[in-house]
């Protein structure tokens, strides 16, 4: 079981992965996210083109800290520099559907390899004494996967 989360893709950029956070009220409490995760989500984002930045959340996290807390693996993508964050400008007219679109099949993709594998992609790593998730083009191929770019 592995948690991914999307929060705030539809602008800005590029789409980086939440490290973990430190919460303002609470600066002696790490909230460190799933490292293998987001290896995983990070090599999955290489194989199909998306480049994807890290981020230290110094607001805390998003609601994967409290899985990562409680020993659930989970991720998030977030796009840090979105200029209509909480603004009269924070409608459909400003959404970057490309970007959203390259969050999404990197998340699809990390999420259906994660299922695929025994339903839990980081025991599958750990056994194998991996430290750096590969998924490889042809294995995308074989779970049944194709992306189309553009």
């Amino acid at each position: 079981m592995a948690g991914f989360n999307i929060d705030m893709v539809r602008l800005g950029g590029p789409p980086r992965i939440v490290d973990g956070g430190t919460y303002p009220d609470q600066p002696d409490h790490e909230v460190k996210h799933n490292k293998e995760l987001n290896e995983f989500v990070e090599q999955v984002g290489k194989e199909i083109g998306v480049h994807l930045g890290h981020l230290w959340g110094g607001w805390g996290t998003p609601e994967e800290g409290h899985l990562n807390e409680h020993g659930v693996p989970a991720m998030c993508l977030w796009k840090a520099d979105d200029p209509n964050y909480h603004s009269d400008n924070e409608h459909v007219d400003n959404i970057d559907w490309n970007g959203v679109k390259a969050v999404a099949q990197v998340i699809s993709v990390a999420a259906l390899a994660c299922g695929q594998r025994h339903n839990n992609c980081l025991s599958t790593l750990r056994r194998t004494g991996s430290s750096t998730p590969v998924l490889m083009g042809p294995a995308l191929y074989a779970a049944g996967i194709e992306i189309q770019n553009g």
